[in-house]
């Protein structure tokens, strides 16, 4: 486990890991609009999925509205993507 994943956050405190903070989701979701650039929808899913989880977790409404808007535009998993 590295050190990240132990810390606490002074913002939040019942959040414990670094991923539970604000800046994990955000990066995920980055991510996520990278992979659905590249076509790599299945990656842009899993992280946006988290990064959804999280912000929920953390009370972060806009950004689960915006980031499942991102998901709801992507085809369903299997599904011709031409």
């Amino acid at each position: 486990m590295d050190s990240l994943s132990t810390l606490s956050h002074p913002w939040w405190p019942g959040l414990t890991t670094f991923q539970e903070s604000r800046g994990a989701p955000a990066v995920q979701g980055k991510l996520g609009l990278i992979f659905q650039t590249r076509g790599e929808l299945d990656k842009a899913r899993k992280l946006w999925t988290k990064a959804l989880d999280l912000f929920a977790k953390i009370g972060m409404p806009h950004m689960v509205e915006k980031v499942q808007g991102w998901l709801d535009g992507l085809p369903n998993a299997g599904e011709d993507r031409s």
